[in-house]
């Protein structure tokens, strides 16, 4: 799941390059819009493809949204996201 501007770009284009080192194909690719606050369809998108892992191409707010967003759906999934992903509080506020 990514931002679409160029930091989602540079997340997407590494997962891309990851992915076909490994010859693996995505379940699911998913963006949204820069200052998006609702992860409702990109997470019940994913949710439905099967993904068992979300990578994402996010910041600190629409990190915490998407998250939110699965426990809502009682999705227990991994997320792996870069640094915004990581800062202490995150998780914490995402519940």
């Amino acid at each position: 799941m990514n931002q679409d501007d160029e930091y989602g770009k540079n997340v997407l284009d590494g997962f891309t390059q990851q992915l076909a080192a490994m010859k693996v194909q995505p379940a699911s690719i998913t963006s949204y819009k820069r200052g998006a606050s609702d992860f409702s369809a990109q997470i019940a998108k994913m949710k439905a493809d099967g993904c068992d892992l979300v990578v994402l191409g996010t910041v600190i707010r629409e990190t915490i949204g998407a998250m939110n967003e699965a426990k809502k759906l009682g999705w227990d999934v991994t997320f792996l996201g870069a640094t915004p992903t990581n800062v202490l509080e995150v998780p914490a506020l995402g519940k």
